[in-house]
């Protein structure tokens, strides 16, 4: 019998498949849908932590971190290529917490998320 961590897991990525099977089927031949999807969950994300201010990372990037890649950069691709691994990067960043949050909340009360006394239970 499957531990009810897996379970879950399993349970997740079903969900997670079946939004970005969504997401794929609205976006057609427009990739432009999941720089969208991004920023709109990013904002929800904000939103329901609590986030009310609004840090100024624009004059960072375009006074920074920009110009730093554009001089290293030999062809347009490559800087694009940068630019998306730094956005790659950082928004795996932001996000840690919510990996920790998830985690804390397995271990401190496993009923809620696993409907099980541990996240070792065997679900039938």
């Amino acid at each position: 019998m499957p531990e009810a961590w897996i379970i879950r897991g399993m349970e997740r990525e079903k969900i997670i498949k079946e939004v970005m099977g969504l997401i794929y089927e609205k976006a057609g031949d427009d990739n432009n849908i999941f720089f969208e999807i991004v920023e709109i969950a990013t904002r929800h994300l904000r939103k329901k932590s609590g986030y009310t201010g609004r840090i100024s990372t624009t004059e960072l990037f375009f006074n920074k971190i920009l110009p730093l890649v554009q001089r290293f950069s030999r062809a347009s691709e490559e800087e694009r290529f940068i630019v998306a691994e730094i956005s790659k990067k950082a928004l795996n960043s932001g996000l840690m917490d919510y990996y920790s949050f998830l985690a804390k909340l397995e271990i401190d009360n496993p009923e809620r998320v696993f409907c099980a006394s541990s996240a070792m239970s065997e679900i039938l």
